[in-house]
């Protein structure tokens, strides 16, 4: 079997996760907690103390992030591990999306962090599913939530949108969604506290 890197491959495999993706609203999504051995959050969280990391902001976002490539090899060990073929398997299993590969990016909210609502669809870039792992949060963290809007589409763009699910962040908590152009999210402004996640997408 491939190293899989502390990742609980019966979680991805629940028999239940295809229908409670297919089912979840407002737009396709599962919730798995304990997703990796209960060590793997602090060799990871540990990774990004060592990982160069900056601070970035523009009209729609204020966080810490890694450089697009990690360096750490614990990061990139995971970041194997989300490639893999059994993890892709897994996941093309729940959601009925085909994967072949996934990348991942490091991120860091502190108090004044934020991503405000948007879709992660971009043509010709392939995006199927998108996940966001949380590694650990600090006891005093406030804000930070993952939110989930039900929208409706007008001549192929966004008309109306209200926040229907609002996914608290759980340290080793994965939450995986469909990328398309109705899925739109945010994470809540950070007001208090940290919150430590990898994220990125898997691809066909």
């Amino acid at each position: 079997m491939t190293d899989l890197a502390g990742i609980d491959l019966a979680r991805l495999t629940d028999p239940a996760l295809p229908e409670a993706w297919r089912s979840a609203r407002p737009f396709p999504h599962v919730v798995i907690d304990a997703f990796t051995e209960e060590n793997t959050c602090s060799v990871l969280a540990g990774a990004l103390e060592d990982e160069p990391a900056d601070t970035l902001h523009d009209e729609i976002f204020a966080m810490t992030a890694s450089a697009v490539r990690v360096e750490d090899p614990r990061l990139r060990r995971f970041h194997a591990a989300l490639g893999s073929p059994e993890v892709c398997a897994a996941i093309e299993s729940l959601s009925g999306r085909r994967v072949q590969r996934a990348d991942l990016r490091a991120f860091a909210y502190a108090p004044g962090h934020y991503l405000l609502p948007h879709t992660d669809h971009q043509e010709g870039v392939g995006r199927a599913v998108a996940y966001a792992f949380y590694l650990d949060t600090t006891p005093d963290l406030e804000g930070g939530e993952l939110a989930l809007f039900d929208c409706s589409l007008r001549h192929g763009e966004i008309a109306t949108a209200r926040e229907a699910k609002v996914i608290p962040p759980r340290r080793n908590r994965v939450v995986l969604f469909e990328v398309g152009d109705t899925s739109l999210h945010e994470v809540r402004e950070v007001t208090r506290g940290l919150r430590l996640s990898l994220a990125g997408w898997f691809y066909p």
